[in-house]
């Protein structure tokens, strides 16, 4: 600059703005198909119990194969972990009955296709697929959240097995 000059300095054109916007409703625009295009539609029906694994003997009920047969030994499994977690001192009776809900939660979905993360007591009580869900979310609501409990973590895990293999 010579001798001291002040320079005003150049303007944006008006199209600056413009881009910025586009680029805005071109971020938003992608973010809204990547949630689209992963979520399943809301009346899609639910995924199929997982099928068993090839080589294993398949159990049968009433002359048939048990279709449920994986869900069942997974479910059977994750019960035998949190009782051997909770004898090793791992999980408290708190942690036995949130886990426990979980594990029953995931074995009443795979066997009747209804979404069950968030089933209330009071709902699955009112719909006949997983009314027999019921009586356990009511069960392991209270030592799940109260600071002390009664209810025992043995019979929890009985009545958990009890439920996956009969139902």
């Amino acid at each position: 600059m010579p001798g001291g000059e002040l320079v005003e300095p150049m303007a944006y054109h008006g199209w600056w703005p413009l881009v910025g916007l586009l680029l805005v409703a071109v971020v938003g625009g992608w973010f809204w198909w990547v949630l689209r295009s992963t979520r399943p539609p809301a009346d899609a029906p639910a995924p199929a119990a997982p099928a068993a694994a090839e080589g294993s003997a398949p159990r049968h009920r009433r002359g048939g194969g048990d279709p449920y047969a994986a869900a069942r030994g997974v479910a059977l499994d994750r019960i035998a972990t949190i009782e051997g977690r909770h004898g090793a001192g791992e999980l408290d009776e708190r942690g036995v009955h949130l886990e426990l809900q979980f594990v029953v939660r995931e074995f009443a979905a795979a066997r009747t296709g209804v979404r069950t993360a968030s089933l209330t007591a009071g709902l699955a009580r009112e719909d006949r697929r997983v009314r027999r869900l019921a009586g356990l979310l009511e069960r392991y609501a209270k030592p799940s959240f109260a600071a002390h409990s009664r209810t025992s973590v043995r019979t929890s895990l009985a009545e958990a097995r009890r439920v996956v293999t009969r139902w």
